[in-house]
């Protein structure tokens, strides 16, 4: 199994409100083929680029990196309320991520890069 392993950042930090905190939408393109693909995330390029390269993905983070913003990404419009849940919990002052929340987000993840990638797992590293 090829596991692709990522760190997801914490934005600039000179910003305070939630709707600043974003990445910016960037075109990636593959040098072999020319094909692109648009995306915030470099992870997720990395998976549409090459779908057959990898198995799964590891997201590391820290408690303040930006896991909503990730998050709200890979959304598809019909949210549920265990969306809702949490990312109410993940944009909360606390910011107390539990297993299960990433976990969940790891899961919009795959949904959205289906069927490039079958398996996702985002952890909090300490700072």
């Amino acid at each position: 199994m090829n596991r692709l392993i990522v760190l997801l950042g914490t934005g600039q930090t000179k910003l305070r409100e939630i709707r600043d905190k974003s990445y910016r939408q960037t075109k990636y393109q593959r040098q072999d083929t020319q094909q692109t693909y648009e995306t915030p995330f470099f992870a997720e390029a990395l998976v549409q680029l090459y779908p057959k390269r990898f198995d799964a993905i590891e997201i590391f983070g820290t408690k303040d990196s930006m896991w909503e913003t990730l998050f709200v990404h890979c959304l598809e419009d019909n949210i549920t309320e265990k969306d809702a849940e949490v990312f109410n919990h993940i944009v909360s002052e606390e910011r107390n991520i539990s297993d299960e929340q990433l976990q969940h987000i790891a899961q919009t993840f795959v949904r959205k890069c289906q069927p490039n990638i079958k398996e996702a797992r985002c952890s909090i590293i300490p700072v």
